[in-house]
């Protein structure tokens, strides 16, 4: 029943009404309100006329324009339509009535009933020739439209004019002696003004602008249909400037030729035309995003026949939309990949999809093979598009960059490879000789395993002797040069050996030029040292000679001339000895570094050097040019010697190292950026310094967005499995930083606003600890476990459904039961019952005084029991439900209550058909319909009950409320029959609803999609 408040309202005033008619109809044209006025016309009573269609109140002529202006009302929820009709009467005579018609919309703004306000055509005629003698009947009138949404109101000419003027000339007329002698106050506040009586006296010129083309039009045409005009669409605007759009109608009265006063209403429909305009906009919005996409997108039918197509596929694949419609989709495929493109489009038809995406080649108008990343989506039930949609993008960029990788990790290993074969001591150390790498031939050479040297002071794992330098001297060096070389020892710490190494200690340098760490490169000469100790136990010369050599020794005089070459430089360079002696050394020496070898030469005559060694190319024998290390000694004041002693080894081979280790950290670099696995480096207060490509593409940012921010940031979106908030006081980070220990597989669902999805992470954290235990930094770790969480959730789906079937297999079996105890009962209890009271029957007949009262009360007490039986069996297998249907069980069920428990039960089915729902479906709301009514007659104390089915095409609903004195549920749990019903409900996957409380009734609301 119509439940809204403007409504009743309506009846009301209606109700008592001496002039106007007013009637109620349901959508289907069946009247459930006629006022006592039309009763009383037509020779009706209430109970008579409720449920006849208004169809059959009219003559059949009429019938074809009533079905016209339904349809209109349901077009057009809200807008009045005027239509005039006959109506007999019990003398046979007809009543002519003007009707105007609206639909009356619910709290939802769906159409609920058809509203119908109907005046004799003969007593408007006389209300208007009699307005002025009559203001009683006006004002009913006018009180009546009031109660309406549309805007009354009434234009007078102070000077009438000829009906059959031509309208140009009419309408100029108007413009001066028109004017606004009535409105009701809706009216009004259309215009943005409170009252009609702020309107009333306005003249036409300044309610419409009569120099507009299209108002102009719109009065010829009011004009030339014989001052009549429905439906009319008009622009205007209210006293703020704001436009206003109206549907108009009007109706012009002419007396003896005379056109004298225009009754009009109008309806605002602003909001409705904002909408269409917004909806327009929409469209073109989607229609350009779609245009400007970077994926391709096709649709199809589930043959994979191509029906429409993005401007975007001529982009990725050249193809016009007009050249690939029609065509199938497959032809486009590779060969080789027409297997896996076919398969995964079949599991998605099916909705059994294994792969979110496929790769694929697919062939371009110029006939090149394009690696795709396609996805497929089955959007066959939704209404608005119907077939599958096919979404594809070039993949060419990410395929290279895997097969780059890939070349890059071998690269990796072969670096990793001969740096583990390397003969030579390889550490590195921070800035503060921290040692942060120990390759294994230092350790064979010290004893020192990895483990104990890493973290570590330099000087406390490995204390070297620097002779004849300090360890002061040698930092001073290389915090100023860069780079010292020399000799130092040192013993091992498992054998006690003393060793002897030719060490390189560099500075490293990242890509902006700053100081990152230090490089110790050391070569054991201890064997060649214990010889040249021997040598100069034998001869002077050697021995002061060998004391300060490195590799290949010449001496020169002060210009530069060799006088002297040992062995071992002969050897170096691969000159003989009389190539080199008697030749400028400046002469072996590249012209680019001849400016540096020159100046450390005079310095070192002049006693002025300060750099000890300098790294020069020497031209080689057969080599060509050699980096070597050279350094020179003035030695003129030894009378032994008197002479430069320049010392130069082959440093080719470290320098080759060094290179190489500069290349191999690049590529490592270049290796952790194109990792999927996010990296961030992080310091103790959780601030973000480092990350790689997948980290900030991963978080959905980009990488000046993401470093610099912390854990803390209040614009992390972040929550857990269970969709709680995460603080960031407990993120991976600040909890590695807190504890000092790894965190672990922590999940997270991070917010992307870009993107505006959510990526779900599974994130580690490690905290980098010095040797005092302190934190340095956290690495943190994630991958993406998006997929992973949604086939978790496919999981726990199939376990719900699993339990539907379950609980269905339940009901099943109860409802086998139920119809096997029903049959027992009606086919033999019955059976037995009957027999026995035939055999009383016959007793009763043969028997006298008291014994045949005791036979007759005995009957009578037995035919009790046979309808107990019969009304039991009937509840437990309803006999109706499979031959006659549920609204008609259910009817069944209302009157069994009608006569048994005396309720006023009322059962709504108007907007209901059961044609669309499954037999199972009908049984289950039936069950719940006999098991609500069970717990009303129980424990309601209710004596009305209301019951109503509607259902669309989405859903149907069945609502069950009665009157009694209601419950209150936050003091107890659900009884055993409110659990069947939400049980019976969920297998469906319907919803129930309950709205009860103490003394306020009881209603029961059931929801079931039918999609």
């Amino acid at each position: 029943m119509i439940d809204l408040l403007r409504t009743k309202a309506l009846r009301k005033y209606f109700h008592s009404s001496g002039q106007f008619y007013y009637i109620l109809t349901d959508l289907q044209g069946d009247c459930f309100y006629i006022n006592p006025l039309f009763l009383q016309l037509n020779g009706f009573a209430g109970s008579v006329a409720e449920g006849t269609p208004f169809s059959a109140l009219i003559p059949v002529a009429e019938k074809k324009m009533y079905q016209s202006i339904v349809k209109e009302c349901f077009a057009q929820p809200g807008v009045p339509f005027l239509a005039d009709f006959h109506h007999q009467l019990p003398d046979k005579t007809f009543k002519h009535v003007r009707w105007e018609f609206q639909t009356i919309l619910n709290d939802n703004d769906e159409p609920e009933a058809i509203q119908c306000i109907g005046t004799s055509v003969k007593e408007i005629t006389q209300l208007e020739n009699k307005i002025d003698d009559k203001p009683g009947e006006y004002e009913e009138r006018f009180k009546a439209y009031e109660l309406s949404a549309e805007g009354l109101w009434k234009l007078e000419l102070e000077i009438p004019a000829p009906a059959d003027w031509p309208a140009d000339k009419l309408i100029e007329h108007c413009r001066h002696h028109a004017y606004l002698t009535e409105c009701n106050d809706n009216m009004a506040r259309m215009y943005g003004l409170n009252s009609a009586g702020e309107m009333t006296g306005m003249k036409m010129e300044n309610m419409m602008n009569l120099d507009d083309p299209k108002v102009v039009d719109y009065l010829f045409t009011f004009i030339k249909n014989g001052y009549r005009i429905a439906n009319a669409e008009t622009q205007e605007h209210d006293i703020n400037g704001n436009k206003l759009f109206f549907i108009n109608n009007m109706t012009g009265i002419v007396e003896n030729g005379l056109l004298k006063r225009v009754w009009g209403t109008q309806h605002d429909i602003t909001q409705r035309k904002k909408a269409e305009e917004q909806l327009l906009r929409s469209e073109l919005f989607f229609k350009n995003l779609i245009s400007d996409s970077l994926d391709g997108i096709i649709l199809t039918d589930t043959n994979g026949t191509i029906t429409f197509s993005s401007p975007s596929v001529e982009t990725i694949l050249g193809y016009r939309p007009e050249d690939i419609i029609g065509t199938n989709t497959f032809d486009y495929a590779h060969p080789e990949d027409q297997v896996a493109a076919l398969s995964a489009f079949r599991e998605e038809v099916q909705m059994e999809s294994q792969t979110k995406f496929i790769d694929i080649r697919l062939k371009t108008k110029y006939g090149q093979w394009l690696w795709c990343n396609v996805r497929g989506h089955n959007m066959l039930y939704n209404p608005y598009v119907g077939r599958m949609v096919i979404y594809f993008t070039d993949d060419t960029y990410r395929k290279k960059t895997e097969h780059a990788l890939r070349e890059s990790e071998n690269r990796y290993r072969n670096q990793a490879m001969i740096l583990s074969n390397v003969t030579d001591v390889i550490v590195t150390a921070d800035l503060d000789y921290k040692i942060t790498s120990w390759n294994k031939i230092a350790e064979e050479a010290t004893g020192i395993g990895a483990e104990e040297a890493i973290g570590k002071d330099y000087k406390e794992v490995i204390p070297l002797d620097y002779s004849p330098y300090s360890r002061e001297e040698v930092a001073g060096i290389l915090a100023k040069e860069g780079v010292w070389r020399g000799e130092s020892s040192f013993a091992n710490s498992k054998t006690g050996e003393r060793r002897v190494h030719l060490h390189t200690f560099s500075l490293v340098y990242d890509e902006a030029g700053n100081k990152k760490g230090i490089l110790v490169v050391g070569k054991d000469i201890t064997e060649r040292t214990k010889m040249e100790a021997k040598l100069q136990e034998s001869e002077s010369f050697y021995r002061n000679l060998i004391a300060n050599s490195l590799d290949g020794i010449v001496l020169t005089d002060k210009t530069g001339r060799v006088t002297y070459c040992s062995p071992s430089a002969l050897k170096i360079s691969g000159y003989s000895k009389g190539e080199l002696s008697g030749h400028f050394l400046f002469e072996f020496i590249h012209p680019d570094d001849m400016p540096l070898a020159q100046e450390a030469f005079v310095v070192e005559v002049n006693k002025e050097s300060v750099l000890n060694y300098v790294l020069l190319r020497l031209r080689h024998a057969s080599r060509g040019w050699v980096w070597c290390m050279v350094r020179g000694h003035n030695m003129f004041d030894n009378p032994g010697i008197n002479a430069m002693a320049i010392y130069f080894t082959d440093d080719s081979r470290r320098k080759d190292i060094e290179d190489k280790l500069r290349d191999s950290e690049q590529r490592f670099r270049d290796l952790i950026e194109n990792l999927v696995t996010g990296v961030v480096l992080q310091d103790t207060e959780s601030q973000m310094l480092i990350c790689n490509k997948a980290a900030y593409t991963l978080l959905g940012l980009t990488e000046d967005q993401l470093l610099g921010r912390s854990s803390f940031d209040s614009s992390w979106n972040v929550i857990h499995e269970d969709g709680t908030d995460f603080p960031g006081t407990t993120h991976p980070v600040p909890m590695a930083v807190k504890t000092r220990q790894p965190v672990r597989d922590i999940v997270m669902g991070v917010y992307r606003p870009v993107t505006k999805d959510r990526v779900w992470l599974l994130v580690n954290a490690d905290p980098i600890l010095d040797d005092k235990n302190e934190i340095i930094h956290v690495i943190c770790t994630f991958t993406d476990i998006t997929e992973q969480k949604r086939l978790s959730q496919q999981l726990v789906e199939q376990e719900i459904q699993k339990q539907k079937q379950i609980t269905q297999a339940t009901i099943d079996g109860q409802e086998k039961e139920r119809r096997e105890i029903g049959k027992e009962l009606h086919d033999n209890i019955n059976q037995h019952i009957t027999t026995t009271r035939l055999y009383l029957e016959v007793g009763e007949e043969k028997a006298t005084g008291e014994i045949r009262e005791m036979i007759r009360r005995s009957r009578k007490e037995l035919t009790e029991i046979f309808n107990v039986v019969r009304n039991l069996s009937q509840s437990l297998v309803p006999p109706t439900l499979g031959d006659i249907g549920l609204i008609e069980s259910i009817k069944d069920v209302c009157n069994s209550l009608k006569v048994t428990h005396k309720f006023n039960v009322h059962f709504n089915y108007h907007s209901f058909s059961e044609e669309v729902l499954p037999d199972n479906m009908k049984l289950m709301l039936f069950r719940i319909i006999q098991e609500q009514i069970n717990n009303i007659v129980r424990h309601s104390g209710a004596d009305t009950i209301h019951i109503r089915l509607i259902a669309d095409a989405e859903a149907a609903e069945l609502r069950i409320n009665d009157n009694g004195k209601g419950v209150d549920l936050s003091r107890g749990r659900k009884g055993l029959g409110l659990t069947n019903i939400t049980n019976r409900a969920e297998l469906f996957n319907g919803k129930v609803d309950i709205k009860t409380a103490p003394g306020e009734g009881f209603i029961l609301t059931v929801s079931i999609p039918l999609k």
